[in-house]
């Protein structure tokens, strides 16, 4: 029987800088005006991506929608440059790695853990190659789900709700993550002008955030915010003291070992340029 669980969202697990993949594409010859173009206009870019978190089209048919865009792809980009591009902007850090493990350890100890993601399999991919093991928890991944960003949590919090009817809100935790400010703030309305797709994923994510306090306040959850000390996750510190005390008291609290002794795999951008073959995409759609 479930006695407590754990809410954790990949996402502030993550070091995410949507630059780099903006960047990495400028650099394998996207141009900035159909980027705007595609993203806000035709909103073909938005559509793609958000159809490929929902599993509605594959790790194929995302890049050969994006491809489809006139004049945004060049021709000659190959398949690994594109998700190498696309991957940029997803690092797993030494902090990443310690959290990860502090989440098997939790397990461990017989304390339930959902690893929450609006994601893609190119994403999830990319966070199992660095860490060089299965993310942690139990998934609740976008593309496996079908459900996008306030959907999907609101999918897990009633799913939780319903199974545990047992757990009171002292036994059920969510973390969560204030966005913070936007990268350009201090620049004002010429921030928002020099970078209106970060402006705009910004601003997405402050309404996400606070939709989520309410939700999980409403369905009864204990929210827990996310703070990091000194690069170190320090995720049991966090939880409730009753819970910490009670696992140190029973004496089946695993230590958590080499933590720091493992380094993520370095994430590296393959140069674009003329390339006559393809390398296939691997397509974890319902794989993990």
């Amino acid at each position: 029987m479930t006695k407590r669980i754990v809410i954790m969202p990949l996402s502030i697990l993550i070091k995410l800088q949507q630059k780099k993949t903006i960047d990495a594409f400028k650099r394998a010859g996207v141009y900035q005006i159909p980027m705007l173009w595609h993203y806000f206009i035709s909103k073909k870019i938005p559509t793609a991506i958000e159809q490929y978190n929902q599993g509605i089209i594959d790790t194929d048919g995302f890049r050969g929608q994006l491809q489809a865009c006139r004049g945004l792809i060049p021709i000659n980009l190959t398949a690994m440059q594109f998700n190498a591009a696309w991957n940029a902007m997803c690092e797993v850090t030494d902090e990443t790695v310690q959290a990860f493990n502090e989440i098997k350890k939790l397990e461990a100890n017989g304390i339930k853990v959902y690893t929450l993601s609006t994601t893609s399999p190119l994403h999830a991919n990319h966070i199992t190659d660095q860490y060089a093991e299965k993310i942690p928890g139990e998934h609740f991944f976008s593309f496996q789900q079908g459900a996008l960003s306030e959907a999907l949590l609101a999918k897990l919090l009633e799913q939780i709700h319903k199974e545990h009817t047992d757990l009171d809100e002292k036994n059920r935790v969510l973390f969560y993550k204030d966005p913070g400010p936007h990268p350009y703030a201090n620049w004002g309305i010429l921030g928002k002008l020099l970078s209106p797709i970060l402006a705009r994923e910004h601003a997405k994510a402050v309404r996400y955030v606070n939709n989520l306090k309410r939700t999980a306040s409403a369905l009864g959850f204990t929210l827990v915010p996310y703070q990091p000390e000194n690069g170190e996750p320090c995720i049991t510190q966090q939880l409730p003291a009753r819970w910490h005390f009670e696992m140190v008291a029973s004496n089946a609290f695993t230590p958590l070992l080499n933590v720091k002794n493992r380094q993520p795999k370095e994430n590296v951008i393959p140069s674009a340029g003329p390339v006559t073959n393809t390398v296939p995409v691997r397509n974890a759609c319902g794989a993990t």
